[in-house]
């Protein structure tokens, strides 16, 4: 097979790149350039790949977009959480003791709210010390509003 029928062959039904043939069959990139543009194929195959571009770089844009969003959004999550702690250091620690109703929003996740008595109570299958309150009585209707 002649150098001419290597580089139509490369090009079109291997789909490489004039660099990529150039540097294989070691031929100037012009020699190569010069073979492709002289055959039929040349310009379907030319906007074939110009399509493919462009349908390759949207994929890339949505993928990098998407990739971008997530990211910020666990930058932000993760300054918020931040923030979260640098409050609970400052509530914990500028009090000799906290009141029950912050411990509660602090560990909101171990307390079970009774609507009827407007009580939370300590769910029962979570083991805790004696130190916390077993039910805190909820007299200000506001902090409802906040859960």
């Amino acid at each position: 097979m002649n150098k001419k029928n290597q580089i139509l062959e490369m090009f079109y039904n291997q789909h490489l790149k004039q660099v990529d043939i150039s540097k294989k069959l070691n031929v100037s990139k012009a020699y190569v350039t010069k073979i492709i543009k002289l055959d039929d194929r040349y310009f379907s195959e030319k906007e074939k790949r110009k399509e493919d571009n462009i349908y390759n770089r949207k994929i890339y844009l949505y993928n990098y977009q998407k990739d971008y969003r997530a990211k910020k959004k666990e930058e932000e999550l993760e300054n918020f959480m931040k923030l979260q702690h640098e409050q609970a250091s400052i509530e914990l620690s500028s009090k000799p003791h906290i009141s029950k109703i912050n411990l509660r929003k602090f560990c909101s996740s171990i307390y079970d709210y009774d609507c009827k008595s407007n009580t939370f109570y300590i769910n029962k299958n979570i083991c805790t010390t004696n130190e916390l309150p077993k039910k805190i009585n909820m007299n200000n209707k506001i902090l409802l509003k906040e859960r």
